[in-house]
């Protein structure tokens, strides 16, 4: 059963955390802190995966579901939406390299 946002405001905070399941994966999780968390739960290359969406209300039912479906797309195009996000996070080169060092054998001056 699909969830509703008046299910997810008066969801209870219990002496653990809890999820409540949408569908495809999309879930939330309510914390005893208080605080609700999305989810994606999917299976890359026979792998199960989890990928965290955001923070509920900031990434309200309508935004998490587009989230989802956005992620689905990318799995059906055979690409790991875990593995893109940590690619663009990652940004372009890294700063430091150690390749002066090992093309001279020693540190660039």
């Amino acid at each position: 059963m699909a969830l509703t946002d008046l299910a997810i405001r008066h969801a209870r905070l219990l002496g653990k955390a809890y999820r409540l399941s949408d569908c495809h994966g999309l879930y939330i999780q309510v914390n005893p802190s208080g605080s609700k968390l999305w989810y994606l739960k999917f299976r890359f290359g026979n792998k199960k995966n989890r990928m965290a969406l955001g923070p509920y209300p900031l990434i309200s039912l309508v935004l998490a579901r587009e989230k989802q479906a956005d992620r689905r797309r990318l799995i059906l195009e055979g690409i790991n939406p875990a593995e893109k996000r940590r690619e663009e996070k990652r940004g372009g080169e890294p700063l430091y390299t150690l390749s002066p060092w090992r093309a001279n054998g020693s540190p660039a001056t």
